[in-house]
């Protein structure tokens, strides 16, 4: 039984099944990980060293300080951010924040892969959704520096994959 019975039952009218059995598999385990793998090699070789433009500044020191930058304050990703630069001994504060963005970003872009399977899609299909959500300018800009919106779409990401496996 479905979480959501209503938004189970009106994706299955708005997306026709192509696969009978939707379960991610083996095999889509290991696509999920090469495509987490190959965007957040991306985001590695573009990520911005330092503080950004804009709220990156704002946000890195909210989380090192854990203050409150701006409403909504962004509790999870400041909490979980400030263990990030508790636990991780490479690279100044800034950077480690910004490689915290990137690693949800491509989080983001494994969780789409799994979310279009779970709409009943071919795996290829699914693998080029995620490459494209994962390289999409915005994503890809919010990727690469410290930013909530990552985390934010993998929540939303996941929390779509997980109500369609009911």
């Amino acid at each position: 039984m479905p979480f959501f019975p209503q938004l189970h039952r009106s994706l299955e009218l708005a997306v026709p099944r192509l696969v009978e059995n939707p379960r991610p598999d083996q095999n889509d385990r290991y696509i999920g990980l090469l495509i987490f793998a190959s965007v957040l090699a991306v985001y590695f070789k573009t990520i911005a060293p330092t503080v950004t433009f804009g709220d990156s500044g704002e946000l890195i020191t909210a989380t090192v300080t854990l203050g409150v930058p701006h409403p909504t304050g962004f509790p999870l990703f400041l909490l979980t951010g400030k263990l990030v630069t508790l636990v991780f001994p490479f690279g100044d504060l800034a950077f480690k924040l910004n490689v915290f963005s990137g690693i949800f970003g491509a989080l983001t872009a494994a969780a789409v892969f799994f979310l279009v399977r779970a709409l009943g899609q071919y795996k290829s299909l699914a693998a080029f959704a995620a490459l494209f959500a994962g390289i999409l300018p915005t994503m890809w800009d919010h990727g690469t520096e410290a930013k909530v919106y990552t985390m934010a779409a993998f929540i939303v990401a996941l929390s779509l994959t997980l109500v369609i496996h009911g």
